[in-house]
């Protein structure tokens, strides 16, 4: 099932574009309803999963964890990042359609600098509202403190939504003749996609294993409570040295990291590529083509 208890998993199974028609078999209750009574935002959320998928794959295909499902174990610090990013990433969207006026229930989120005498308030994304409805899109179950799985992927979704508040950019544009500024307009944007996606790499990367406990998520190397910035996970990852053959690396160090020191071997090939281009006036660029030998490397 598509979204089953866990969204970590969700958005790697996609084939297609996702909104709350092709997605409806696969929908819980509560998601049904937000797409029967909020169907714009709701199919926003479902698209934005397409963008998650192809920037998760992109940001980690050199990595031993390529963001491929069937590398991607439930409870894990893969699935704990993919919980954050998708739900960081759905809100951001949201946030921008509620900010451009084409959602009916939500409109500017929070001026920037609006006591300011210099500044005119502008419409800021909303982060206020996607955020709310990212986490009751996302959080398939109501909080159980005897539900140690729910709590975790609660916890993780609240990290992405955080990274997506703290780190709004603000944007301004001048008013005034020539160069001067003497008045200008203000607001308050979502981060990119790009930016979100690197603030939760870098939570992935020193995510922590969590107990079971019956007040808090104790994070088991330090025996403390789980902070409510860092990424957390109940289950070790995939093995990936079994299932990095094939895979291309770059350079010897990078071979050697990803392929799990079981070696790589090299392929040379020939490609065309421009070469010895001048320039002739007016307004031409003449190139060659020249043969290259390029060598490709691949784990073995």
């Amino acid at each position: 099932m598509l979204w089953a208890p866990c969204i970590a998993l969700g958005f790697l199974d996609l084939s297609g574009s996702l909104n709350c028609t092709s997605a409806f078999e696969n929908l819980n209750t509560r998601q049904r309803r937000l797409c029967n009574r909020f169907p714009e935002a709701a199919n926003i959320v479902l698209s934005s999963m397409e963008m998650a998928k192809t920037t998760c794959e992109r940001d980690f295909a050199k990595e031993s964890w390529n963001c491929s499902r069937s590398h991607t174990a439930k409870d894990s610090k893969e699935a704990a990042y993919i919980s954050a990013f998708g739900a960081a990433l759905a809100a951001s969207k949201v946030a921008q359609e509620c900010s451009s006026g084409r959602l009916d229930y939500c409109g500017c989120g929070r001026s920037a600098d609006a006591r300011q005498s210099s500044s005119i308030p502008g419409c800021s994304d909303n982060i206020k509202f996607g955020a709310s409805f990212s986490k009751k899109f996302f959080q398939l179950k109501k909080m159980d403190t005897e539900d140690i799985k729910f709590r975790v992927q609660a916890h993780n979704i609240g990290v992405g939504l955080r990274v997506l508040r703290s780190n709004r950019v603000k944007r301004c544009k001048c008013h005034g003749i020539g160069k001067t500024c003497t008045m200008k307009t203000c607001w308050w944007a979502v981060p990119t996609v790009d930016g979100l996606s690197a603030l939760l790499k870098e939570k992935y990367n020193s995510a922590s294993k969590v107990l079971t406990s019956n007040i808090e998520l104790i994070v088991a190397e330090t025996s403390l409570p789980a902070a409510t910035t860092q990424l957390v996970f109940l289950k070790p990852s995939a093995n990936f040295c079994d299932r990095v053959r094939g895979r291309p690396c770059d350079d010897d160090a990078h071979c050697e990291s990803l392929c799990c020191g079981r070696g790589f071997r090299k392929e040379s090939r020939m490609v065309t590529e421009q070469c010895r281009c001048q320039f002739f006036y007016c307004c031409e660029i003449r190139c060659e083509s020249c043969l290259k030998v390029v060598e490709d490397r691949f784990c073995l």
